[in-house]
């Protein structure tokens, strides 16, 4: 069965629900697989997923590309790539003349971070220099920043990590879910998290069944939830009963 590009491998329609068939696209076109050939599942609200063909010239959305821009022309992003997105290509396919102005003085600086490319007196329009941050701090935006006629672009920003006290950790009954020892503080990278765990003898007050939890970084302060000991009895030596307690 032909329908405009597509190629259907069964002519018995229709179909019930939970029936997959495959499609085949003419030549010269592509399945959203990127394949010749790509199946399909029929469900309650159609096809799934929709049979389309898309032609090799074009690209499909989530294609990547590299693209190198003329002599004397510079891309506002390094390395220069981009992606095919629903409404056009993310970033876009843009390439602004190196030598366009000013040449810029000395770089910028980023708090918690560094320069790690060589410095220089002067730089021309459209060299750029590289940052990177001190150990535990992630970066937000590009890793570079160019000079424009004069100007550098924006810079990137170190986020600071999350501190966990290995003396409060002691307080509050938790401990490293890990062998990992000898610290005073540990650090958490913004975005990461950590696994931990109440000591033994402890549990969750919010959950007594569970001892271990993730906390995770966000650049706020680290709130602990609480680790409460487990009931025991014990024998108290002045007095021939058992005491209940915590």
């Amino acid at each position: 069965l032909s329908w405009s590009n597509i190629y259907y491998s069964d002519v018995n329609f229709p179909k019930k629900m939970g029936d997959a068939i495959n499609y085949r696209c003419n030549h010269g076109f592509l399945a959203g697989n990127k394949q010749h050939w790509d199946k399909i599942r029929c469900t309650s609200i159609g096809w799934d997923p929709e049979p389309e063909c898309f032609s090799k010239e074009n690209f499909i959305e989530g294609d990547n590309i590299s693209f190198n821009c003329d002599e004397r022309y510079h891309s506002e992003h390094q390395p220069p790539k981009a992606m095919c997105t629903k409404n056009d290509w993310s970033p876009m396919l843009k390439c602004f003349p190196t030598e366009r102005g000013k040449n810029c003085s000395h770089p910028p600086t980023i708090q918690n971070g560094d320069i790690v490319t060589w410095y220089q007196e002067q730089y021309t329009s459209g060299s750029s220099v590289e940052f990177k941050c001190q150990k535990y701090y992630a970066m937000e935006g590009h890793n570079k920043s160019f000079c424009d006629n004069g100007n550098w672009t924006k810079v990137p920003a170190c986020l600071e990590p999350c501190r966990i006290s290995l003396a409060e950790m002691e307080g509050q009954k938790i401990e490293l879910n890990s062998n990992e020892t000898g610290f005073q503080n540990m650090y958490v990278q913004r975005g990461h998290s950590v696994e931990l765990t109440c000591k033994s003898g402890y549990s969750l007050v919010t959950n007594p069944s569970q001892v271990a939890f993730v906390i995770q970084c966000v650049g706020k302060p680290i709130v602990f939830p609480e680790c409460k000991g487990a009931m025991a009895l014990y024998f108290q030596p002045s007095e021939t009963e058992l005491v209940l307690t915590e």
